[in-house]
């Protein structure tokens, strides 16, 4: 297991709030990478609580935008391969340390997170 020395912490605001994740983690290498390449940061938000980091840059072709969790897979520090999705694994969608990422069949991973649902609205009951 890779383990990161010096985590970057950002701090972002999130969408439609006037609070800031400030759990925001991501190593060191990539943020640097992402900083060289123009890349900027932003929360979205894909179920109600669920967030995730997103990178944007404005290019010639216009703008791109990417998860960060997939903006790492494409760059070659995880390598899903065909009908993989990028799993956070502590379900954090803000701790996009390569460490707390894998690839998972998107089959297995749809599972896995009905299951973790599941789990939380026994636990409510």
């Amino acid at each position: 297991m890779h383990i990161v020395e010096n985590p970057v912490h950002l701090l972002l605001k999130l969408p439609h709030q006037e609070t800031y994740a400030h759990n925001i983690l991501l190593d060191a290498e990539a943020y640097e990478l992402l900083q060289a390449e123009g890349w900027k940061y932003s929360v979205s938000q894909s179920q109600p609580g669920r967030y995730y980091v997103q990178v944007q840059r404005k290019t010639e072709e216009g703008t791109q935008r990417l998860f960060l969790h997939r903006w790492l897979a494409f760059r070659g520090h995880i390598n899903p391969g065909h009908g993989y999705e990028i799993h956070h694994k502590d379900f954090n969608g803000l701790n996009n340390l390569c460490e707390n990422l894998e690839p998972l069949f998107l089959k297995d991973h749809r599972r896995l997170h009905a299951q973790q649902k599941k789990q939380k609205q026994e636990v409510v009951q």
